[in-house]
């Protein structure tokens, strides 16, 4: 069960490896704090109780505190921590940016892996 999906099918052997290289950077970043957080609420529950969501600054700027990033899978609403004040907001730009960064280098390594007769003709 362990080399299923689309990764392991990938040809060349260059595309393939830079596409897990280009995987693991995702999943080093926000998007892979996403997959625990995702991961307890699927199984688990809300990761904040749906009456303490958004809130108001004094300088009437809207904030989704969101808990401290887990480094372990969590199991338990109690093992949050919430000291670093984090904005749900902030990060979910910074998730959709890591994204984004993704699909274009995505992108990239598959257009630079196709046969130089397949690639767009530059200029007349």
């Amino acid at each position: 069960m362990r080399n299923q999906g689309l990764l392991p099918t990938l040809k060349p052997l260059r595309l393939k490896k830079r596409v897990e290289w280009l995987v693991k950077q995702l999943r080093a970043g926000p998007v892979g704090e996403c997959r625990l957080l995702a991961n307890f609420t699927l199984h688990a529950a809300l990761a904040r109780n749906p009456f303490a969501g958004a809130q108001r600054t004094a300088d009437g700027a809207v904030t989704l505190p969101i808990p401290d990033p887990p480094a372990h899978p969590i199991n338990h609403w109690y093992l949050f921590t919430c000291n670093d004040g984090r904005d749900g907001i902030a990060f979910a730009e910074e998730v959709r940016k890591s994204i984004q960064v993704f699909i274009d280098d995505l992108l990239n390594a598959f257009e630079k892996a196709a046969p130089k007769r397949l690639r767009p003709q530059k200029g007349p």
